[in-house]
């Protein structure tokens, strides 16, 4: 059964990009502090007697005495500069405290080699861990580098590392968006779609999406069809999101894939096609889509575009249910209760019936 999307913050917001979202910079700063012996210890990059570093067991430690290494001998800076984001890296993918600062570091280290982007993806890494100084380097930017305006603004939206600021996430996303940056336009598209810090404006979102829609961005390519299917912002037309569908199913987005089959399946908008819907369901059902596993668990138990195949069924809503799909949840008890492609057993029956009812799933209210 197809749900209504649910117009959130995009998985561009909620991805990688954010891992932990400090309430505000009154938070402790993981910052250098000159007066710490542990920082004088790291600067100085101590050598032991046999003249190795005495960082062995320091990642960080590490990488600040290579650092210092290529100041003194230019003549092998680079293969110091090398080593030292070797070891930034270790220490920021180990997760220690040194991890903001180690994310700081390769951010210098990138900017030095002019490989601005990279220089700002750990900028970004490290200000949302509450880095000062990391924070401060993409303002400086964000006059000039639509990358840096987008970043800064998704900090500001999830207040990440920041306070959060919808109007201020707005802002940066509007100047990235004029710089034809086709994520800061989808993301001020989600902002006017939902009127976050902005007056809510459909319209508007549809004009953004489509902007960053035509640059092969497939969540914009999925959103602007959503709109078109339900006719939000603009005129309903089933045939315009399927094609925008198509264009963001063709690049593995999981969610227009389902939708896709949906229409499909019951020829809104296309031709009636029952066996492409099985295709994109299953498309979409393989990277986990609970409701692509529900719908294609439906179709293998009623033989739609498939044979019928009971145990698939089961299957399938196992999965399902599993991430806490109510429908599923209920289906499977009844194929439980009944002996539908699974050993007949009831308790298993009303387990699964209690917990698509304390969903409010109203048919498991009744069987329970």
């Amino acid at each position: 059964m197809k749900k209504n999307l649910n117009l959130l913050i995009s998985s561009t917001f909620l991805t990688a990009i954010f891992g932990i979202s400090p309430s505000a910079w009154s938070m402790e700063l993981p910052v250098d502090n000159e007066n710490d012996p542990k920082h004088r210890i790291r600067q100085s990059g101590i050598l032991n007697v046999s003249g190795t570093s005495s960082f062995q067991n320091d990642s960080y430690g590490e990488g600040l005495y290579c650092l210092e290494q290529a100041d003194k001998d230019l003549s092998q800076r680079n293969g110091f500069l090398d080593k030292a984001e070797s070891h930034f890296k270790r220490s920021y993918e180990m997760g220690t405290e040194d991890a903001p600062h180690a994310a700081y570091k390769l951010g210098e280290l990138y900017h030095e080699k002019q490989c601005l982007r990279k220089s700002i993806r750990y900028m970004t890494k490290a200000a949302k861990k509450g880095h000062l100084e990391a924070f401060r380097f993409l303002e400086s930017l964000d006059s000039n580098n639509d990358f840096a305006q987008y970043k800064l603004g998704v900090m500001y939206a999830n207040g990440t590392g920041v306070l959060k600021d919808e109007k201020k996430a707005v802002e940066l996303f509007t100047l990235a968006a004029d710089q034809d940056y086709a994520n800061a336009q989808f993301d001020l598209g989600v902002m006017y779609n939902n009127g976050y810090g902005v007056i809510k404006d459909e319209k508007k979102a549809v004009e953004l999406y489509t902007l960053a829609a035509d640059q092969g961005h497939s969540n914009a390519q999925f959103y602007l069809g959503w709109m078109h299917e339900n006719g939000s912002g603009v005129t309903k037309d089933e045939k315009k999101a399927v094609e925008l569908y198509t264009l963001a199913a063709g690049q593995g987005h999981s969610n227009a894939q389902f939708d896709l089959g949906w229409l499909y399946a019951n020829g809104t908008g296309v031709l009636k096609d029952e066996k492409k819907a099985v295709e994109l369901y299953t498309l979409a059902a393989n990277q986990g889509h609970s409701n692509a596993q529900f719908d294609l668990g439906v179709v293998y138990n009623n033989g739609y575009g498939v044979i019928k195949d009971e145990k698939k069924a089961v299957e399938l809503f196992t999965l399902s249910a599993n991430q806490g799909h109510a429908d599923a949840q209920f289906d499977l008890g009844v194929m439980y209760n009944n002996g539908y492609g699974v050993i007949k057993d009831e308790k298993k029956a009303v387990e699964l019936y209690t917990l698509a009812a304390d969903q409010g799933h109203s048919n498991a209210q009744f069987y329970l």
